[in-house]
């Protein structure tokens, strides 16, 4: 019953036909401030009349729920009840400054980091695979920052704090970044695209999709 009401629910709130509104998005923070925001002013300019609402919370929306219309995660959904596609794979590096570099070296090989200041994910996100591989090489006492946020990470190591791993997709763009330690075995994420599947023929939906597996180059 309640699953038929949220069908009814979708429908009332979404004009299949209409090209207009707004689309509610979650994606991470990273991929929102530095690949999507860069070319929404193109998208609006195609779509003048649609709006997206972005939701950049580490936190995994539930698409059943109703609480995004389209998320973007670095897992593969497994709710039967979501539309899902591989968008990209995310690989991770390690980069730091040309200041920090002159000023600490570069290390030469991994054992090398031990030496080395690094910046690292918070609470949150420290289970992930790469925040793992980090600490593994990584002297405790040197870890001058802890953060969740992608984008204090990129900013840390823009300013010369220290060494992090960043995805590459990001940090190779940046000219204020050098790539370090490239042999380097780093876990990678899979990016995904999923909505819900009642949301399929809703037109605004189907624009935004397409929008981001052009973006991502899917």
């Amino acid at each position: 019953m309640q699953s038929g009401v949220q069908n009814i629910q979708r429908m009332i709130e979404g004009d299949y036909q209409q090209l207009q509104g707004s689309v509610r998005l979650a994606l991470p923070e990273g991929l929102c401030n530095e690949i999507l925001i860069p070319q929404l002013g193109s998208f609006y300019q195609q779509y003048p009349n649609l709006r997206l609402i972005l939701n950049v919370s580490s936190r995994t929306t539930n698409l059943t729920r109703g609480e995004a219309d389209i998320a973007v995660r670095l897992f593969r959904p497994k709710e039967a009840d979501l539309v899902a596609r591989q968008l990209t794979r995310m690989e991770m590096g390690l980069y730091a400054s040309p200041e920090y570099l002159q000023t600490h070296g570069r290390p030469e090989n991994v054992s090398d980091l031990m030496q080395h200041w690094i910046i690292s994910y918070g609470d949150e996100l420290a289970g992930l695979p790469e925040n793992r591989w980090l600490l593994d090489h990584v002297a405790p006492s040197n870890r001058v920052l802890q953060s969740d946020s992608t984008t204090s990470r990129l900013r840390a190591t823009v300013c010369g704090l220290g060494i992090a791993i960043q995805p590459c997709m990001l940090a190779n763009t940046n000219p204020k970044l050098v790539q370090i330690l490239q042999d380097a075995s780093l876990p990678a994420h899979e990016v995904w695209i999923t909505y819900h599947r009642d949301l399929r023929h809703i037109l605004r939906v189907r624009v935004a999709v397409d929008f981001l597996i052009t973006l991502f180059g899917a």
